[in-house]
């Protein structure tokens, strides 16, 4: 009987000895960032002006002051009601022909010509991130019409007679008073009548 042959057929292998390990050796490019960091110091000014109440008769002009230690280059920003009104001496308000801006070496003063009662109320003069604020209140002559129009009551001796009137503008609230021709007191009002 015939064997069969077989032929085994060995290829080289690498040999990998059980569970030992090379030293081994990985380059990782490297790469250098550089951050900078730069401050700013921004110039805050302290003020030399004061925060004032000015209290202006209707048809005067206003004159708000805003002064500073050192302006340093900046300039003035004038507010009212969280409106612009002026930047520098450019002046940014609807009625400019009453507003103009007088500016000095380390400030200026906003002057608002012939007083309104519509002009009352909080300025606000900003630098940088410094403000001050004015408060301005306007006097206002009182406006006061007899009731009826005419002014004339009349009664018949002996039955009580209304006097009345209405005060149609004025500012601080006032007081009434109603006097005889002479100046001699009939009844006084509170603020509150």
């Amino acid at each position: 009987m015939k064997m069969p042959i077989f032929m085994v057929f060995i290829h080289s292998v690498p040999f990998l000895e059980g569970c030992k390990s090379k030293p081994s050796t990985t380059t990782t490019p490297s790469t250098t960032t550089t951050t900078r960091t730069t401050t700013t110091t921004v110039y805050s000014p302290t003020f030399a002006s004061d925060p004032r109440k000015f209290v202006v008769n209707e048809g005067n002009n206003i004159t708000l002051p805003c002064y500073v230690d050192d302006l340093g280059g900046l300039q003035i920003i004038w507010e009212r009601a969280n409106k612009t009104l002026a930047v520098g001496d450019s002046v940014y308000e609807e009625d400019g022909n009453r507003v103009h801006v007088q500016n000095r070496e380390n400030g200026s003063t906003i002057v608002i010509r012939e007083a309104e009662e519509k002009d009352a109320g909080e300025y606000v003069c900003k630098v940088a991130d410094v403000e001050l604020k004015h408060t301005v209140q306007i006097i206002v002559r009182p406006e006061v019409e007899p009731d009826p129009k005419s002014g004339v009551v009349t009664v018949k001796e002996g039955e009580p007679a209304t006097l009345s009137c209405k005060v149609t503008r004025g500012n601080p609230e006032m007081a009434i008073n109603w006097e005889l021709e002479s100046g001699y007191p009939i009844f006084w009002f509170g603020l509150s009548n």
